[in-house]
């Protein structure tokens, strides 16, 4: 029994300095390791028309590509509503655009609803 286990860690220790040292040298040398650089311009923001109109029952996001302005109509008949409705809005935009900030665009907040919003409310929140 003991032979048997000495015999099965010498196979074992064998096979690890065959991979170790022979097979995964080879197969690094024969991989193509490209890795392609697409450049990132944190300025540039590359919007596919064909997604917009974002709609949902709470907002509807538009692009005007002519202004390369965006207009968000928000629902919601009370304030909390509406600012509720207002961060979805941004959040979806956030992760259509694949930006961590909104604070670079020009975006217009207007309320379906017609409610009396004061000014903070109408521009994009933390910037």
């Amino acid at each position: 029994m003991m032979v048997a286990f000495q015999g099965l860690i010498l196979v074992f220790f064998a096979v690890l300095v065959y991979f170790t040292l022979i097979y995964y040298p080879n197969s690094l040398n024969k991989a193509s390791l490209s890795v392609t650089f697409k450049p990132f311009f944190k300025d540039k923001v590359v919007v596919n028309t064909a997604n917009f109109p974002l709609v949902t029952d709470s907002y509807k996001i538009t692009y005007a590509s002519d202004s390369n302005l965006y207009y968000v109509f928000v629902e919601g008949s009370t304030l909390p509503v509406y600012i509720d409705n207002k961060l979805a809005a941004q959040l979806s935009l956030k992760n259509t655009l694949s930006l961590e900030s909104l604070c670079s665009l020009k975006i217009i907040y207007m309320s379906v609803s017609q409610i009396e919003l004061d000014q903070k409310y109408t521009r994009t929140s933390g910037c």
